[in-house]
């Protein structure tokens, strides 16, 4: 289930947006998650994966407090990417 080959979010750090890089091989519906550290989802994407690089816009950062946050990618509810995000 390799459905996303990989995963970068730029700029990191972020302040009140950032772009999400997906590289998938597989066309479908995947869930981005942006995740506390204590464990709580604080904002949550969904997006149609093309078969290639895509770019997705997380916004409205500025309404998180400065951390850094664990970014979940998934696809039918397991985690296929997972990267850091530090918002400024």
């Amino acid at each position: 289930q390799a459905a996303v080959r990989s995963v970068s979010i730029t700029p990191n750090p972020a302040q009140t947006s950032a772009t999400l890089t997906l590289d998938s091989d597989e066309e479908g519906i995947c869930e981005v998650q942006i995740i506390s550290v204590t464990g709580i989802t604080l904002k949550q994407y969904s997006t149609r994966l093309v078969a290639a690089k895509q770019e997705i816009v997380l916004t409205d950062l500025e309404s998180l407090p400065s951390g850094m946050y664990e970014v979940l990618v998934k696809r039918d509810g397991i985690i296929v990417e997972q990267t850091k995000l530090i918002i400024e």
